[in-house]
């Protein structure tokens, strides 16, 4: 279970979507959830090698300890009562910085929105939220710039997808999964759905073989998640394969469609997209890393996105 939490503000609205959900996990797994800030070097003054020159030393501090006394005042929110809060502001480049503090600190989760602007317009949280997830060696929960529904209501039972290629890299969100699903949904079950696009064959012996080992791959990941499930309601695990040439145009065309309700046979949209970032498996393979981009600009739902082992070196050099 997630046992320090990471979320990265800008003293921005939209940025502080991220601190009830943040808080609501960090309530059923007893986390730790460390605020940060990160105040960039002033651009104003042009550049400058070595110290820094006094005026622009003044207006570091000055942004710094605003920087501070924000975060402070957040860390006394309701919001967060009864939650173990650290603060944290560091002077550097917001995508950097936020990698660099997660690992100092030994973060699990990073929650973040996806687009928030402080009122200076220091940084836009759109783009560094891309460059985290796309180096980040923890999951992050990246939340969208648009008001929550009910998702995030304890009562209210999550409607997930899961997208799966039969790799083993595939399945690096699977623990992760569980994990957020538990803590996001500790009284009601979650329904869980694990997806495999299979691309067509021009034979059709092949193609009935594709799918009937898909199928018994992703009956063995959904028994599999079912037993594994120790705490809180078991989810309901099904699944689907559909079959598309272009893989995350056929995810984001599920995402836009609605899902069955056990309760009254209601129909309700997805909630979250749970992925991981790297894929390659066996029938036939398909690069998740480029399709989780994609999906990633076209989904406008709450995505936990994980990095596979195979792709957690993070390569500093391409965030500043």
């Amino acid at each position: 279970m997630f046992k320090r939490i990471l979320v990265p503000l800008d003293e921005s609205e939209l940025a502080e979507q991220a601190l009830p959900v943040a808080s609501r996990v960090a309530r059923v797994a007893k986390s730790t959830i460390e605020l940060l800030e990160v105040v960039p070097p002033p651009t104003e003054f042009g550049p400058y090698w070595g110290e820094p020159p006094l005026l622009v030393q003044r207006a570091i501090d000055t942004d710094l300890t605003i920087a501070a006394d924000y975060i402070a005042r957040v860390a006394e929110r309701d919001t967060l009562a009864g939650v173990e809060v650290e603060t944290r502001t560091d002077l550097g480049w917001p995508a950097w910085t936020i990698l660099t503090v997660a690992k100092e600190d030994e973060s699990d989760l990073i929650i973040m929105t996806s687009h928030g602007r402080t009122g200076l317009s220091r940084w836009f949280l759109g783009s560094v939220a891309e460059k985290v997830i796309r180096h980040a060696h923890i999951p992050v929960l990246l939340l969208r710039d648009q008001p929550l529904r009910e998702v995030f209501d304890e009562k209210h039972p999550l409607r997930v997808l899961i997208p799966l290629d039969g790799s083993p890299a595939s399945e690096a969100v699977l623990e992760p999964a569980l994990q957020l699903i538990a803590a996001l949904s500790p009284q009601t079950p979650a329904m869980l759905r694990l997806i495999h696009v299979l691309r067509p064959h021009s034979s059709i012996e092949k193609q009935e073989q594709q799918t009937l080992r898909a199928s018994d791959y992703l009956e063995t990941v959904a028994q599999r998640l079912q037993q594994a499930t120790t705490q809180g309601p078991r989810p309901v695990v099904v699944w689907s394969l559909p079959s598309d040439e272009d893989v995350a145009d056929a995810l984001l065309r599920d995402l836009e469609t609605v899902v069955a309700s056990d309760e009254m046979d209601q129909l309700v949209p997805y909630d979250l997209l749970m992925i991981a970032t790297h894929g390659w498996g066996g029938f036939p393979p398909w690069g998740l890393g480029s399709v989780t981009e994609r999906v990633l600009h076209g989904c406008r739902l709450p995505m936990l996105v994980v990095r596979s082992p195979e792709q957690e070196r993070v390569s500093q050099d391409s965030l500043t």
